[in-house]
């Protein structure tokens, strides 16, 4: 399906790279079955690749996006629903609660309404993420580090205790490894317990 993507071998920046070429893309407004509740589901390619082409695809959609990026299925588990991926990803030990670690472009963000997303992009405490069935489409949509509808994190790249530590914080690893992104040099950025600098 994506013979003609400029994969990288790094597999955070195809995963964004998959998931970008979806934003836009819709369910179907033509092809739908309405469930037991009333409540109209449209055909999605996620849900058709999964197997459940009438289903919430929000989990399908990161899933699918997993697959073609060539994340292996024993070490980043696919699910149809975001909080069962989360406890797959939880018993790996690639998963962080929201308050215990800072992310980084290619993570997946988890919800508390049963939502997930891939993590693009982030600026200072703004992050951008592309999700799947939001108003039945794939959106990049941007909200808060500290946005209180967050619940943890999938670490897609190395996991949080392979990445390196700073001397003095009481983080471990610490967020202020990137506060230079932040544009603030030398101290730890927002969420670390230390006002040290390092």
């Amino acid at each position: 399906m994506f013979e003609d993507y400029p994969f990288t071998g790094n597999l955070s920046k195809d995963l964004v790279g998959i998931a970008k070429t979806q934003v836009g893309y819709s369910e179907s407004k033509l092809n739908f079955k309405v469930n037991q509740n009333g409540i109209r589901h449209g055909y999605t390619r996620y849900g058709a690749w999964y197997g459940t082409p009438y289903s919430d695809w929000s989990a399908t959609f990161v899933s699918f996006c997993l697959h073609y990026s060539g994340a292996p299925p024993d070490k980043f588990p696919i699910n149809i629903g975001a909080t069962s991926m989360a406890e797959q990803w939880k018993r790996l030990g690639r998963y962080a609660n929201v308050s215990q670690y800072t992310p980084i472009s290619g993570d997946l963000v988890f919800f508390k309404d049963n939502s997930v997303g891939i993590i693009s992009e982030i600026f200072n405490t703004t992050i951008h993420i592309i999700r799947g069935d939001v108003n039945d489409s794939v959106v990049d949509s941007v909200v808060s580090l500290n946005d209180s509808s967050i619940v943890g994190w999938g670490l897609v790249g190395p996991s949080a205790s392979s990445r390196p530590a700073v001397a003095g914080c009481a983080f471990s690893p610490c967020p202020g490894r990137r506060a230079r992104r932040s544009g603030r040099p030398g101290l730890h950025p927002w969420g670390c317990p230390s006002p040290r600098p390092f």
